[in-house]
């Protein structure tokens, strides 16, 4: 990567956010261009590398958090979730999930299979850690909602009941 990547034009004013102790965020506003996606490297504070890097929405102010970390796949290694903006239901916030990896040279992987839960609901997924479970919750209109909850085989998403709350009953795939 070189350094025009990092600081896209003269126009760009950045803006550093702290995300955990060994990671910072730099966010690159175009001020010629308010209309333009930001673009958010996440740099490990130990080594200098970038790890992570989406181009957001213009806006991605929120009451929801920019950053999460989690270990969201039950590897036992910290995973990231960086809001990109709000594409999930009703304008809600989105996120790109990027999986943590052990003595691999890339500290992070984007996950698709994540993002697309991430960015294909109502906002960011919950993890039950105990139960090595995740739920989304998606929503139709005012008055369908539906909690799905996934198990993980491997590195693949598997649906294991939804709950739809307008019918009042729900369905295993078990």
């Amino acid at each position: 990567m070189c350094s025009s990547d990092l600081f896209p034009s003269h126009d760009s004013v950045v803006h550093t956010v702290k995300i955990s102790s060994d990671l910072i965020a730099k966010i690159h506003v175009n001020q010629s261009d308010p209309e333009a996606p930001r673009k958010v490297i996440v740099l490990d504070t130990k080594s200098g590398k970038v790890v992570a890097q989406v181009n957001t929405l213009r806006d991605v102010t929120s009451e929801e958090p920019l950053f999460e970390l989690g270990d969201f796949n039950f590897d036992g290694i910290q995973d990231l979730a960086v809001m990109d903006g709000h594409r999930s239901c009703y304008g809600g916030p989105s996120y790109t999930i990027f999986l943590g990896q052990k003595n691999q040279p890339a500290r992070f992987r984007r996950s698709s299979e994540f993002t697309d839960l991430a960015q294909n609901n109502c906002r960011l997924f919950k993890i039950d850690q105990k139960a090595k479970k995740i739920s989304v919750f998606q929503k139709s209109g005012c008055c369908h909602a539906i909690d799905v909850e996934y198990a993980l085989a491997g590195e693949k998403l598997l649906i294991m009941r939804e709950a739809d709350f307008y019918s009042g009953g729900y369905r295993d795939w078990e």
